[in-house]
């Protein structure tokens, strides 16, 4: 089999490389929030995601993920068979030191048998996913205790709800390390990961909404409308949980502001943290978008 380095080449992501990205992800009808240039750009803080374009029609993207190389399920514009350049990856890379990750479930089918890999279900990053009309209305005795929140907030402070503007940067920053502190979380790369999506805004093609009080910005929300216009995605949403009920404002304001023209909103994966996984469902996803890893099998 030849080798995938002696093929092609791998190339750095950059903002010049979104209308490519782009391209690829409007030929599918994917709501997975790696169907996004913005999410690929954003998080590539390291500068270690990489892609590479085969027969002019298959785009693979690589990175690094806890000391492993990571491969996205690769898109095929023509919607080709994958299988032949999944073993491709698979041939180059030193055993039990990779894995191939977002793999949906109608991805499965052909990759069941590859010797000495086996297929796991990872639902610390699988999507979850909302109708957006559930988020803008908040109808039903299910939503009793968000909508109860939202009224509390509107009936309780004098805020202003708007676009994010340039002059908003610093103030979104600092409101971040305030979340950071207040809510106990590991400091990761997100931090880095906002200021790229802020800095890019325009270029992005990104939506952000900001709640301001006191002339001060008290919650933000990035969102991106994927490529395929199937679904929105929210990227990054902040606030300061000293103002009660404000994270039912900031997700309420937006979805009707950004979100009324899709059917589905992606409010991304838990990771695996038990607040964050308590919070995600509390909105009740209208399901649970399951992806899956390719790994090697060690057992």
């Amino acid at each position: 089999m030849l080798q995938i380095e002696k093929k092609i080449e791998f190339k750095p992501v950059t903002l010049l490389d979104k209308q490519l990205f782009d391209e690829f992800y409007k030929s599918n009808d994917k709501i997975n929030s790696v169907n996004d240039f913005a999410t690929i750009f954003c998080w590539n803080v390291t500068g270690n995601t990489k892609y590479a374009l085969i027969d002019n029609d298959v785009l693979i993207i690589s990175t690094i993920y806890m000391g492993k190389k990571a491969y996205y399920f690769p898109i095929s514009k023509s919607k080709r068979s994958l299988r032949p350049y999944i073993e491709m990856i698979l041939d180059i890379e030193d055993y039990n030191g990779h894995f191939i990750a977002h793999i949906e479930k109608e991805d499965l089918d052909g990759l069941q048998d590859i010797k000495g890999y086996k297929l796991i279900y990872d639902r610390d990053y699988s999507d979850y996913i909302y109708l957006s009309k559930d988020l803008i209305e908040l109808k039903g005795k299910q939503f009793h205790g968000k909508k109860n929140h939202l009224n509390k907030f509107v009936g309780s402070y004098k805020y202003i709800f708007r676009d994010y503007q340039s002059k908003d940067f610093e103030q979104c920053i600092e409101l971040y390390d305030l979340w950071l502190k207040n809510s106990g979380t590991e400091k990761t790369l997100e931090r880095e990961a906002i200021i790229r999506a802020l800095q890019n805004i325009e270029y992005l093609g990104l939506k952000c909404g900001v709640i301001e009080i006191d002339g001060r910005i008290r919650a933000f929300s990035v969102i991106s409308i994927l490529p395929n216009k199937k679904a929105g995605n929210v990227l990054f949403e902040k606030a300061d949980i000293q103002y009660e009920g404000i994270f039912a404002a900031i997700n309420n304001f937006c979805a009707k502001e950004y979100l009324k023209d899709v059917v589905y909103v992606n409010r991304q994966e838990d990771m695996g943290i038990e607040g964050l996984r308590k919070s995600k469902l509390s909105y009740h996803p209208v399901f649970l978008l399951n992806k899956y890893r390719l790994i090697c099998d060690t057992d």
